[in-house]
């Protein structure tokens, strides 16, 4: 009896695999399409095929076969198996249209489409002459394809170049454009590069007047019957082409509408201002001054049309960041023939927006606070497009640690910034189709811990930063996909507050004779930051399979203390110099229409460049949390690997313990799938650390960076996250357990070693993406 259920145990195994094989239940005499692959054979060893054999396989990628898994077919398996053509409706066709995918079935029509592909991409390359030949084979109804190309001579090699006689103007102009032709005899024949010819050549001939002139308009004629493998090319106007394509255009008026709106098409109730013969104003209400519109207007009145000029006004007008749409629609003039009218359409953005956000936080027994903030922006508060922007957010949190004990977290942040749309006189680029901007800021940051030290008493701690910026930003364009950041002028102040009288006296007497650098966060000092940042972000553009995020920035601090002369003398601190650099790169890959793959990698250090340096508190780094490692609470790993334990010992500011570091690495792997509307799971892993790159003393050392060990002391921790995306803002409820605590012994770091102790689970909810 049991020989009998082993045997129809296997008999049903081998059913589900010749079913997931994807052939079972497929009609007589048709097969899977297994997709096709192209070999190049040539008569001379010598001949240069490299580019046509990349190129050939793009030749027979359609149709796409069947995908597999090693050699099953699940999903089409599972389409034969529930789909029913007798009934639109049912399970099984749901089952077949949910669960599974169509067959791709051979049919000898893929053959014959295939060869003409591939002839079309050889003669797209200079092979004219060729054979192919096909081969196809397989097994368990399936069918592959082997494509041969037999060349029976070499690619033809450009002889000669012909373009249209001088009988023109526009002809004349073409023959001065040739002596710098991308043509060069002796070359190989390539499509591509007659295509880029002629968007040379029509792309000058636009710069110079020619408006209605296109690439379209051109027609390269190919000689390829000579005996040997030259080839001749001749440059003509096709036939279709009249007299306007060659005629060259100048502006004769150029129309503004500085407020208008595509959804009225009434002139009723504006107002026409002529400003001169040339320029005239359309509007109802003007809110920013005419003059600067007119000097972004790169074209004048009497000039021939230049596509250059025309794209470089777009950019500027843009660059105010005062309009939401900016066209220029050009129209032939009633008084002559050969000139236009430029009609410079602007439709102004909301001049004024409030922004708020919330936020909330917790870990059960741990951790729990919220975050909030509001911002106001005004578009254009002189007149002249400036950008006006005042900004607050705080936050605060409620920490229950047994090291620390139980202690209230207060943050907050305000922020005046400046934008103007163009960079002042002495700083300009000459980047003609660059977003331009000059940008200032003033920013206050605090920090403010209160601690109950007993029932009756109670300690609060505040620090405090402001900064003052003022910077240059260039943009690629008006998404910001490459965008550079310099900041000559920064320039912080940093100070403390207690609410015990003097104790601040006190704990800056500590100074001279602290090792650690703890207490010189209690002191004034100034601080001159200039900064360099560099983004680049295309996942503001078109949908594409695999997007990226990348900042990399740079900082120098040099700073210098407000302290009491005897301090200062007895501490001898003198003028610290530091580097920072930020490194943050993000991956997107898009697996399916359900499915994301993401990664990231930050990188960021605080380099010493004297003798005596020491970090504040608001530049260094820390790991844990809700957008960091998740299987920690915030600010419990590191540096390196230093003990939870250990805080007091440690020598932390006032008993409480500062898992804070110099040296940060982070990086995490997340898949992200959709279930439904609004709801998406994900799985998750991040590892990362902080490390000091200079020791607090003498005697202790823990916690310094070192290259042949820092990948055993990581932080580690996976998980699982379910997300709801509201539209505004995507809630995210993430668990995580850890794999790795660096601050154990070697051989019991690691999950599952003994005395890595017990499984835990950290509960992060919080708003938006960890990255």
């Amino acid at each position: 009896m049991l020989k009998v259920n082993y045997l129809y145990c296997l008999l049903v195994v081998c059913l589900l695999l010749i079913s997931c094989n994807g052939a079972l239940l497929l009609p007589k005499g048709e097969k899977l399409y297994n997709g096709a692959k192209v070999k190049v054979k040539k008569k001379e060893k010598s001949w240069e095929t490299d580019q046509l054999e990349a190129a050939l396989p793009q030749a027979v990628l359609l149709p796409r076969k069947n995908k597999n898994l090693l050699w099953l077919r699940p999903r089409v398996g599972i389409y034969n198996v529930f789909h029913n053509e007798k009934k639109e409706k049912g399970f099984g066709n749901w089952v077949a249209r949910g669960l599974g995918t169509p067959p791709v079935l051979f049919d000898s029509s893929i053959i014959l489409n295939h060869h003409q592909r591939i002839k079309s991409v050889a003669a797209n390359h200079g092979y004219f002459d060729l054979q192919v030949e096909t081969k196809g084979w397989g097994l368990w109804r399936k069918k592959k394809l082997k494509h041969i190309v037999h060349l029976l001579e070499p690619a033809k090699q450009l002889a000669s170049l012909e373009f249209p006689p001088d009988i023109g103007e526009v002809e004349h102009r073409l023959l001065e454009l040739k002596k710098s032709s991308l043509l060069k005899l002796g070359d190989n024949y390539q499509l591509q590069d007659l295509n880029l010819e002629r968007l040379r050549l029509t792309d000058s001939l636009r710069n110079e007047g020619w408006f209605y002139l296109s690439p379209d308009h051109l027609l390269f004629e190919a000689d390829t019957m000579r005996a040997d493998s030259s080839l001749h090319l001749r440059l003509r106007f096709k036939e279709d082409v009249t007299p306007v394509e060659k005629r060259r255009y100048r502006i004769e008026k150029i129309v503004i509408r500085p407020d208008h709106d595509s959804k009225s098409a009434s002139d009723e109730g504006l107002q026409i201002v002529v400003i001169d013969s040339c320029k005239t104003f359309i509007f109802k209400e003007l809110n920013l001054k005419k003059k600067l519109i007119l000097d972004n207007i790169r074209f004048d009145c009497g000039e021939y049309f230049s596509n250059e000029k025309y794209r470089e006004t777009l950019f500027r007008l843009l660059n105010l960041q005062y309009f939401k749409f900016v066209n220029i629609r050009y129209e032939d003039s009633s008084n002559a023939d050969s000139l236009l009218v430029a009609n410079i359409l602007l439709t102004p953005a909301i001049p004024q927006k409030v922004e708020a956000s919330f936020s909330g936080i917790f870990s059960p027994n741990l951790y729990f606070g919220a975050q909030s903030g509001v911002k106001w922006l005004h578009r254009n508060l002189l007149g002249s497009g400036e950008q006006m922007s005042v900004a607050w957010e705080g936050s605060m949190l409620r920490v229950n640690d047994e090291v620390d004990g139980k202690y209230w977290l207060y943050g907050s942040e305000a922020k005046v910034q400046m934008t103007l749309p163009q960079q002042i006189p002495l700083l300009r680029m000459r980047q003609k189709n660059a977003l331009t901007a000059t940008r200032f800021s003033l920013e206050h940051q605090v920090y403010f811990w209160k601690f109950d030290i007993d029932i009756n008493e109670k300690l609060g701690i505040g620090l405090h930063r402001m900064d003052m910026k003022g910077s240059i930003i260039w943009k690629k364009n008006r998404l910001g996909t490459v965008t550079h950041e310099l900041t000559p002028l920064g320039v912080s102040v940093k100070f403390s507050t207690l609410t015990q009288p003097g104790l601040k006296e006190q704990l800056l007497e500590e100074i001279p004779t602290d090792t650690t650098g703890d207490f010189l966060a209690f002191a004034t000092y100034l601080e001159l930051r200039p900064s360099y940042f560099f983004n680049y972000d295309n996942r503001l553009g078109k949908a594409r399979d695999l997007s990226t995020f990348f900042r990399q920035g740079f900082t120098l601090r040099a700073n210098g203390y407000r302290l009491p002369a005897a301090i200062a003398e007895a501490a001898d601190l003198g003028r610290p110099v530091n580097f920072i650099t930020e490194t943050n790169y993000s991956q997107y890959l898009k697996l399916n229409e359900k499915m994301v793959l993401a990664w990231r990698l930050g990188v960021s250090a605080i380099l010493p460049l004297t003798g005596k340096s020491y970090f504040y508190l608001f530049d260094q780094f820390a790991i844990g949390g809700a957008s960091s490692v998740r299987a920690f609470s915030p600010r419990t790993v590191g540096p390196g690997t230093t003990a939870l334990e250990e805080g007091n010992e440690a020598g932390g500011i006032l008993g409480f313990t500062d898992h804070s570091g110099n040296i940060l690495l982070l990086t995490s792997l997340e898949l992200r799938r959709q279930l439904g509307k609004g709801w998406e799971l994900a799985t998750f892993i991040d590892a990362g650390n902080v490390w000091l790159v200079q020791a607090p003393s003498e005697e202790q050392t823990v916690g310094l960076f070192y290259f042949n060990k820092f990948y055993q002391e990581l932080a580690s921790g996976g998980g699982l996250g379910i997300r709801y995306n509201l539209g505004f803002f995507t809630l995210r409820l993430d668990v995580a357990t850890p794999i790795s605590k660096p601050y154990l012994p070697l051989g019991s770091r690691l999950i599952g070693q003994p005395g890595f102790g017990s499984f835990d689970l950290r509960w992060n909810f919080a708003f938006g993406y960890p990255f």
